[in-house]
């Protein structure tokens, strides 16, 4: 919607009221023809305004109704995540910005990577990230936690627990899709932040984030040097138990970040923007962002597999000798960063789904 100068028209008009030239009788017109001439203006101006929005969204390559300046043609969806914020610096190389969360093809970077390749050691690192998941899940269908503690872990509030115990038995199409989202995360770590390719992004990992990838990739390391010399498959599996444990630990890291300054400064948050790009299927060349309705399944991938992580940390905790028991190592990261009064990547996953 916008103005239509109907006072200019009628003005037009009174100047002119023949239509023709100002000599003309006034008693010529007639009220079908102001009416037609007035259709003609406003039809002339949306025409106009169209052309002005196409122009616009074509230099940026959003799309105008998430860029516009006027409030109407905002959306709020988009003003909540602060997404043109973050990626507006980067709105002329959004298809090398999304590309740092594209999944590779695992057999053929087995394949053609060499030993120690990016591409080798992110496979390596996307294997540990499937199993880990998987052993979350067991680790609850065996009652690894219990009733209090799956309580708990369902719980959003601070200090409290949830009535109902947490949901873990899914289709089994949804945990591949929730673990895809997982994926797409560790593959946007390793290329941001260790490889330190392609644009240069927003983000600041906290030290334990830091060690914690440096520990994961040193260890993925360790099993690309060592694949294929023959080695004892007991210590081929306790590298391998290792480097699950690595993963692990890197991935609830990443959930552990409190954010006082720039909700950016996480790199969970900035892939989350990252992951609102979307092709345009109108133009190869332009790219728009999801909006709520798309976007809410992934955001819900995150807060579920995050909860299984924790649990499974919980358990490594009294592995570590880092915890007595679960509940202890449990309730204590539920507090810190898994509400949604707790300034960390879930609290604003969860503040963007509510």
């Amino acid at each position: 919607y916008f103005i239509v100068e109907a006072r200019k028209v009628h003005n037009d008009m009174e100047e002119n009221p023949s239509g023709f030239d100002a000599g003309s009788s006034a008693t010529n017109i007639s009220p079908a023809f102001a009416q037609t001439g007035l259709e003609d203006i406003i039809n002339l101006q949306l025409a106009q305004q169209e052309n002005e929005n196409s122009a616009i969204s074509n230099q940026t390559s959003f799309d105008i109704n998430l860029l516009s300046s006027d409030p109407r043609h905002q959306s709020q969806w988009l003003r909540a995540t602060e997404w043109l914020r973050f990626l507006e610096p980067h709105k002329q190389e959004l298809m090398q910005v999304a590309a740092l969360v594209s999944l590779p093809n695992l057999p053929t970077s087995y394949e053609l990577g060499s030993p120690g390749s990016p591409e080798t050691l992110l496979s390596i690192l996307l294997d540990s990230l499937s199993r880990v998941i998987t052993r979350s899940r067991i680790s609850l269908q065996n009652g690894m936690l219990n009733a209090f503690d799956q309580h708990r872990l369902n719980s959003f509030i601070a200090g409290r627990s949830s009535r109902k115990p947490l949901i873990h038995n899914l289709r089994e199409d949804t945990y591949k899709k929730y673990s895809r989202v997982l994926q797409h995360l560790m593959c946007y770590l390793f290329r941001l932040a260790w490889l330190k390719g392609g644009p240069k992004l927003h983000y600041r990992l906290t030290e334990g984030q830091a060690v914690a990838i440096m520990d994961a990739v040193h260890t993925a390391s360790e099993i690309s040097a060592t694949s294929g010399d023959g080695q004892n498959p007991d210590q081929s599996e306790e590298l391998r138990k290792r480097l699950d444990d690595k993963c692990l630990i890197l991935m609830v890291s990443l959930l552990d970040h409190k954010l006082y300054g720039d909700v950016y400064d996480s790199i969970v948050v900035s892939f989350l923007a990252v992951m609102g790009i979307r092709q345009d299927v109108t133009s190869s060349n332009a790219q728009k962002l999801s909006e709520a309705a798309e976007f809410t399944p992934k955001l819900s991938a995150l807060i579920k597999i995050g909860q299984l992580l924790i649990a499974e940390r919980a358990l490594l905790a009294v592995e570590l000798d880092e915890a007595d028991f679960p509940a202890s190592a449990l309730e204590e990261m539920q507090d810190r960063f898994m509400t949604k009064d707790a300034r960390s990547p879930i609290s604003w996953s969860l503040k963007l789904r509510a």
